[in-house]
């Protein structure tokens, strides 16, 4: 159905393809037993922010402001109605069903799962902060100087 939505904006021409250059190989999965096999979450969050659907979960679905449909977006999965909370397609009753119905799911895998849930996601959001860290501070200037030095070599002012 996001699908379709997207393809339907598309046609309206108010999505011009993915936002990010590199959108299609972030959700194709790397063992796939076909090469159209795509990681079903981060497909739809691809799909959603191209057209902006994903729900803003730094303003009106915070934790502050709606914590039901915050914790149930961040530890759940990637279901229909929170990507008709805004956007094009916005539907009066997805906040409803995001705060009850898709909350009691979340809710119902109890405390410990989500628990470790939440920290494997805060670890594993550490270690790629770390990584991008340290990507810019060592990797990045090495590919800059490079490129710089190119530059001048191939345009014949070196």
């Amino acid at each position: 159905e996001l699908q379709v939505m997207w393809w339907i904006q598309r046609l309206r021409g108010e999505v011009r393809g993915p936002t990010k250059s590199y959108a299609l190989a972030t959700y194709r999965l790397r063992a796939a037993k076909h090469d159209y096999s795509v990681d079903y979450g981060q497909y739809m969050h691809e799909l959603a922010r191209d057209m902006g659907a994903a729900p803003d979960i730094l303003g009106e679905f915070s934790f502050w402001r709606q914590p039901k449909v915050f914790f149930s977006y961040t530890l759940g999965q990637s279901l229909l109605p929170f990507f008709r909370l805004q956007g094009p397609f916005k539907h009066p009753k997805a906040l409803e069903i995001a705060k009850t119905e898709l909350y009691q799911a979340a809710a119902e895998r109890g405390l410990v799962a989500n628990i470790v849930f939440a920290g494997t996601v805060v670890f594993f959001g550490a270690v790629n902060l770390g990584a991008y860290l340290l990507d810019e501070a060592f990797v990045q200037p090495v590919f800059r100087l490079r490129s710089g030095l190119s530059g001048t070599i191939t345009s014949g002012k070196a």
